[in-house]
Order: structure tokens, then sequence, then C-alpha cells
């Protein structure tokens, strides 16, 4: 069952029989709250809507072009903003999923723009070899960022203070032909990228290596990959030796391995784990959907998930700038799936139960590492879905996820009580042969339910009895009194002297035990409860009135208050509650036993173990009972004016006020109910009322 209150952009929470949670989290984004404030899943299929192209569901503010001047893309995300334009008009584009082109925006060249869940990326297809040198000027949109070059010729957005963003990776550019080991392109080169501009007048200029266009070995289309634009905190990347030596945190995949035994890629992820702090792991999965492998053997090296020990940052890492990890604990996977029909693809799990119990220690979270065990393996190669890659609507199924199960130890009993109790200056006093025990029980894990554990034996400052018993309670949920009664085939000896503890369980872990609460047992030494005191008889103008007094017993422990009804001649039971010793013990008298006979009085009296106290004197009620209307014939509105009432439950110097403000609930450090009647002499007499609304106006804290 979800826990949907634990519900985040990133994770979902469930609620185990076994009282364990299980909490599955991605790297990024599936879902947002709509206008509404209801959750959506992330869908990026592109639509037409408000003059422009937009994502159905996204993470952040992302729109393009429909066509014309303007903007080619932007993503909003609060205050800040980013984009990109184009050298002129733009034609209307064609919608595919997540993808829009725009045909023709250079001779035999396409534009193709993607909607990611945090932004967006854009490449230009190059359908033909072209004749003349290639030069792409991007117009560069942004508020309160700019954008500069890294000294490794990454692009960085900036804030006005300096602070680093967002960052794509180097531009690149790569041709139509792949090699079938890694199911990448063949031939692939960087594109020399500059910034011209101040800040709010920029141009991204683009000038692909001439060379490589007109090289006779490329196949086209070329695809030039100018730049990702991303404003979340999407923490998933891969960087890969000479090829891709850069974070490639836009990209839809992650890689690991090596397809030559030259070339490694590493991946690196991160979940938001701080969720498990303190806790104790039951299992930990990380999986990955891989839709691509270099062959279908499982003789190999495997991939291996290492735990990050030095922080990183996800569009700043580069194959030469890796931050540090360890083995200890680092699970293997050699499962290949992805490169036929023989083994398609699929998804791939990893037992990461050691590195998520480091975390929940206090190790801090830097993330995970996934690189090939043996990195010359040329049957390492995999290819993951990463968090980018999302064909329209989103599908939980190819999320990098991480699914934990995890548990809390509950904590100690409180409150330990056994009942019925008699405090004693020397040592408290238990009545009964079979009694009640009762203690608080805790647990930090939303959603859980506990059982309380007690244990009895002898007091071991006497000699007095060898009685011992263990008993469970029934499960109840965490911040609930657990009871238990001791059955009376193990009735505890008269006159013993007995401690008690207890200690609680989720199913599976145990809190520790309580401290040890001693008493005897005397079952001559329970005493009547004492006559209630400071009797009100609240808003007794309504046909239902409450009707309340102060319980108190000197056995302490909770003492049972009965109320009853004098009509004339005759005396009918009400009802009856219980409350602690000394608290105000209420109720409310039916209408329907007010409507016949009278005049009404009520009395009560306090009940402790069976022993009660006298009953009060009668006091009288004056109630109001409520005409039935018969059938009218006239449809009419009225508003009616309302005498109200409030009632203090729980004070033996509580009073009940009428005319003020009503007061509901736990209010200044008393419980109160609100009573209201209205005057109905504006409806006539026997109208049949079809509709009636009681309007109040909620008063802002004071």
């Amino acid at each position: 069952m979800e826990i949907e209150p634990l519900r985040t952009e990133s994770s979902i929470t469930y609620a185990n029989p076994d009282g364990t949670l299980t909490e599955e989290s991605t790297t990024g984004p599936v879902r947002v709250k709509d206008e509404s404030g209801d959750w959506q899943d992330v869908d990026t299929t592109l639509v037409f809507r408000n003059g422009a192209v937009q994502p159905k569901q996204a993470a952040a503010e992302i729109q393009f072009s429909d066509g014309g001047e303007g903007p080619l893309a932007e993503v909003t995300e609060g205050a800040r903003s980013l984009g990109l334009g184009w050298d002129g008009p733009l034609p209307r584009p064609v919608l595919d999923g997540n993808t829009a082109t725009y045909k023709n925006v250079q001779p035999n060249a396409d534009l193709v723009v993607t909607a990611l869940p945090e932004g967006f990326s854009h490449l230009l297809i190059l359908n033909e070899r072209p004749t003349e040198q290639v030069e792409l000027r991007i117009p560069v949109t942004a508020e309160g960022l700019k954008l500069r070059e890294t000294a490794d010729e990454r692009l960085l957005w900036e804030s006005a203070d300096g602070k680093d963003i967002a960052a794509s990776p180097v531009p690149m550019m790569w041709g139509a032909d792949e090699r079938p080991a890694a199911n990448e392109p063949e031939h692939v080169s960087d594109v020399t990228a500059s910034v011209e501009g101040p800040a709010g007048d920029q141009t991204l200029v683009l000038k692909p290596d001439a060379g490589f266009l007109k090289n006779p070995d490329v196949t086209y289309p070329v695809t030039i990959d100018p730049t990702n634009t991303l404003l979340g905190p999407l923490t998933d990347t891969w960087v890969q030796d000479a090829a891709y030596p850069t974070s490639q945190r836009g990209s839809t995949e992650l890689k690991a391995g090596t397809y030559n035994g030259t070339e490694r890629a590493r991946s690196y992820l991160k979940f938001d784990t701080s969720r498990f702090a303190g806790k104790s792991v039951v299992d930990a999965d990380l999986r990955l959907f891989s839709h691509w492998s270099s062959s279908c053997s499982t003789d190999n090296a495997g991939i291996q998930v290492r735990r990050v020990t030095s922080d990183w940052d996800p569009s700043g890492i580069t194959w030469s700038a890796q931050p540090a990890t360890t083995s200890v604990g680092a699970p293997v996977s050699k499962v290949a799936k992805g490169y036929n029909a023989t083994c398609p693809g699929g998804h791939v799990s990893w037992d990461v139960d050691g590195i998520v119990q480091a975390w929940a220690d206090g190790q801090p979270n830097y993330g995970v590492c996934l690189a090939a065990v043996d990195e010359t393996d040329p049957l390492t190669w995999r290819r993951y879905r990463s968090s980018n890659y999302v064909d329209g609507s989103h599908d939980s199924a190819s999320e990098p996820s991480l699914i934990v199960t995890y548990n809390s130890t509950p904590a100690v009993p409180a409150n330990l009580v056994v009942n019925p109790l008699r405090a004693e200056a020397s040592l408290p006093t238990v009545s009964s042969l079979t009694p009640t025990l009762q203690a608080k029980v805790a647990d930090l894990d939303a959603g859980s339910t506990l059982t309380a554990e007690f244990q009895v034996e002898p007091d071991p400052a006497h000699t007095d009895t060898t009685y011992t018993w263990t008993g469970k309670t029934a499960q109840v949920v965490s911040g609930a009194l657990a009871t238990v009664q001791i059955p009376t085939s193990a009735a505890v000896p008269d006159g013993a002297h007995l401690r008690i503890r207890a200690r609680s369980s989720d199913g599976v872990a145990s809190s520790a035990w309580s401290g040890w609460l001693a008493f005897r047992v005397d079952a001559n030494a329970v005493l009547p409860a004492d006559v209630p005191q400071h009797l009100q008889s609240g808003a007794t103008d309504t046909a239902s009135p409450l009707v309340s007094g102060v319980v108190t017993s000197p056995n302490g422990g909770m003492v049972e208050a009965q109320f009853r009804l004098h009509n004339g001649a005759t005396t009918q039971m009400l009802g009856t509650q219980l409350v602690p010793n000394g608290e105000r013990a209420g109720f409310q008298i039916p209408a329907e036993n007010l409507t016949t006979g009278g005049p009404f009085a009520w009395s009560m009296r306090g009940c402790y173990a069976g022993k009660c106290s006298a009953w009060t004197a009668n006091t009288a009620i004056a109630t109001n009972p409520v005409a039935q209307p018969s059938a009218s014939t006239a449809g009419t509105s009225v508003v009616l004016p309302l005498i109200k009432a409030t009632v203090c439950t729980d004070s033996e110097t509580c009073t009940g006020t009428t005319g003020s403000t009503l007061k509901v609930g736990a209010v200044s450090g008393k419980n109160w109910r609100g009573y209201l009647k209205a005057d109905v002499s504006g409806i006539p007499a026997g109208a049949t009322v079809v509709d009636a609304k009681l309007q109040l106006t909620e008063l802002p804290p004071t």
C-alpha cells in the first residue's frame, strides 16, 4: 500500500505487510504537481499549444517555436530561463513524440529539437555532404544567466554572481555508419565552439571541421550536436575515454565497459537516500534497463557498481577528473541484454544492500559508479537507459531506479501501566488477579503497525512468588496504547510482589526493553470511585444537550463515568465514557430521549473496577425539541440567525459560554465542543426543508 504523503517527484514509498517500507526512487523527476496540486506523470509528448510547441507535462517550463521568427527553444525554472534561437525564420515543425523537426532550415539540413524532462537538446542533421564551409550562429536567450566556454571546451551557464547553473558537453558531430560491436557511430569529431557578445546579447558560434565533413569514409546524414540545455538537478551521466571525455548529462543513455579493449566508458548515478538515515536496510537493488550489450555471452568480467567516496558535479565530471570510488561491497553483474532477439533488452539489477547501508550509517552519499571489472574485456560493453530517456509519456520501467526496503527500530515503549492500579506511597497496588497491561508504542516509519510484548516476573526485592508470564498485544498504529489482559488461566497470585517491562516490535525489529515497573497484588485493595464533581449541563437549550462532570478515583488509572436520564417517575441508563483519573467525562443525550414526557433531569456516577460511587443529585434539563415539519407548497430561501454555545469538556474549571466565537477541538490548552441553534421561526410551520447549509467562517489563529 502506498504512503501517499511520502510521494515526491522522484520517489514513491509503500508500506509492506511485514512492517517494513519500500521506497522506489529515480535519479530525476518522473512526476510533477499540476496547477491543482495533483500529481501527474512526466509526459514530454509535444503538442501545439498557446502559440508554441510544448510538452504535455514536464518538470520545467519548456517551449519550442511553432514556426516563424523568435526563439527556437526555451526552458524556465523559477526566476531563471535560458534558450537558443535560430538565424532566420523557422518553418512549422513536424511533431513526433517528444521531437520537433524543422525541415530544410538550411539547404539539405533539418533541425531536430527534443524535449527532456527538465530541458531540451537539439541536433542539426546534414542530409548531404555540404559544398561550402558550414558555420552555425545560434542566438542565445537568457534571463539572469550568461553562457561561457570552460577550459575543457564545455559550455557553461552561470548566474550573475558567477555560480555554475547548468553545463553542456563539448559540441560533437558524427556520421551514420556504426561500429557493430558498440552500436554507436564509427566516425565522431568535436565541433569548435565559441561565444560572442556580452551577456544579454550572446551568440553561440559552431564551426564543424571541414575535413570531417569532406571525408569520403564518413557516411551521411551527419548529425551535429551543438548542446543540450538542462536546468534541473538530474544526477546521472557518463564519460567515455577519448570519444566522449566530458559529462554526457543530457544523454538518453548510460554506458559502461568497453567494446574494443581500449575505449572505456563509466557511468555515475546519485539518488536521494536521506530517508534511510539511521535505518536498517533490509534489501536494496539498483535497477537499470539495458538496451544494448556487445554480445549475449555472460562469460565476461561483468559490470561492477562501486560506491563513490568523493564529491562530483554531474555537469563537470570528465574522463580525466573522476571521483574516487571503493570496491568494498561492490556487486557485479555479468548479465547481457539487448544484443539481439536471443538476449533482448531488459532490466539488470545489482544487490547494493551494503552500499545503501553505508549511507544509512552516515557515510556521505556521493552516488555510485558503473564500470567494467576488467576494462580490457570487450564483452563488457553495456548501454542502459538514463533518466533523460522519455519517449513521450513516462515509462517507469526504463528509469534508473533504486529500490530499497528498510525498517526503523521501534522506540522503547513509554507510559507503562498496570490496571486496575491504586497508587500508594510505598508501592503501587494492583487489585485484580487478571490485570490489564498497557504501554504506548511508537515507530518513525510512516504507516507502521506495532505490537508490545510484556514480561511479568517476581520482584527481586521480595521472595513471595515464582510467577512469570509473557504475552503480546494485538497490532496498533504508531503512537497508540497497546493493551493486553492477563488471562484467567495465568492469573497472578494474590499477595505477590511482581514487576513488568515491555518492548515493541514492528514484525521485523524489536526495541530495547523498557525499565521495570514493580507492584504488589491485593485483590481487596480496590476502593470505590469518588462522586463526580463540577457538573455541567452545557448547551441545554439544544435538542441534544451535553452533560458532563469530573471523575476521580483513589485507585488512580482509568475511571468509568456512567450517565442516566430521569423522566418524571422513570429512570433510563444513557451510556458510559472511560477517561483518565481527574478528567472530565461527558455524554450527549440523544434528542429522541427528550421528545415526550418530562420534566427531565440527569445524574452521573464514577466507577473503578466495578466499584462505583453514589449517584450525583439530579440536575434539571431545559430542552427545546425540534418540531417535525410537514410538506410545504412554497419554495422560499431564508437565512436563519444562530444561537452559539461553546462547552469545555476536559477541565473542572471549564465553563460554557454563549454568543461568543465558537471553539472546536484543542484551543488554548483545553478541549472544546461547539453547539448551534437556529431560530426557525422564519420557516413556515409545516414546511418541508429541501436543502439546508451551515456556513461558518474560520478565523486565523491568535
